[in-house]
């Protein structure tokens, strides 16, 4: 009778010792990246370092890479374009810096009417492309920012840049 407790008090501690090491530090999620403006080029800094756009927003880092460059407005200087979070809301889009300009243009993370909605939960992925298909039916100043959906089934939308003003187009 003395060999099934002591093989129960040793599971026992077994068992306690795996529930110690499962609940270690080691094993907590990893924190997100904090990054620095030096880490993005120089022209943005004014920009999103401004205190008013950092009391607003944050970094979304949800998609990798958070940032893209690219010739938006076709002026031959790279502009560029970051995934952000609204802090008050949690609703995640888009700011988009053209470099000369002082203000982002932005796209969801709680902006009402947005093209994209409110909210950019939906964006999977995303890229860029300077030449697109025959038959697009796009007339862009420059590069066209490709947003891929959750549901990969949806239309695909295109946002860039005519010349004027920010266009939305869903393929």
């Amino acid at each position: 009778m003395a060999a099934p407790v002591a093989i129960l008090k040793s599971l026992f501690k077994l068992l306690g010792l795996l529930l110690f090491f499962s609940c270690s530090p080691v094993n907590t999620p990893a924190e997100l990246p904090k990054i620095k403006l030096e880490e993005l080029p120089k022209w943005t800094w004014p920009v999103i370092g401004d205190t008013t756009f950092k009391e607003q927003y944050e970094f979304n880092f949800r998609i990798n890479p958070f940032y893209l460059q690219a010739d938006f407005d076709k002026d031959g200087i790279s502009d560029i374009a970051i995934l952000i979070k609204e802090k008050k809301s949690g609703k995640t889009g888009l700011a988009i810096l053209r470099n000369g300009h002082t203000q982002p243009s932005l796209f969801g993370a709680g902006q009402v009417g947005s093209y994209g909605g409110d909210d950019w939960a939906w964006l999977r992925t995303w890229k860029t492309e300077t030449i697109l298909p025959a038959g697009s039916g796009v007339q862009t100043a420059g590069d066209v920012l490709i947003l891929f959906l959750q549901e990969k089934e949806q239309r695909v939308p295109w946002l860039f840049w005519d010349g004027r003003s920010w266009q939305w187009k869903a393929d």
